[in-house]
């Protein structure tokens, strides 16, 4: 009775140890998941961050050079005007071409 009685207390402690290192395992393993989604959740966060600023510093320079490119444009097209409408009304830059006598 006392053999039987140890033999199956040291059974009952090897489950139990076995019962605890299965926990322990199932728990770091959860952990481990729980912690390795976070960090991949977070760098493709800082990753879609760094892509959307990327996209708007691009777009935002492709409009400045068409800003400039319209500006300048629309300078050459005022120039022109102008000087169509010096030539209608026979002006030079410097002044009238043709003089009023008294």
């Amino acid at each position: 009775a006392v053999k039987l009685y140890h033999s199956t207390l040291q059974l009952r402690k090897l489950r139990e140890r076995a019962e605890f290192e299965a926990r322990v395992r199932r728990l770091a393993g959860k952990l481990g998941r729980d912690v390795y989604k976070g960090f991949w959740k977070k760098l493709e966060r800082v990753v879609g961050y760094k892509q959307r600023l990327d996209g708007e510093n691009r777009r935002r320079r492709d409009m400045d050079r068409h800003l400039v490119e319209l500006v300048r444009q629309t300078e050459k097209y005022g120039e022109i005007l102008i000087e169509g409408r010096q030539n209608e009304l026979g002006l030079d830059r410097d002044g009238p071409r043709f003089t009023i006598e008294e």
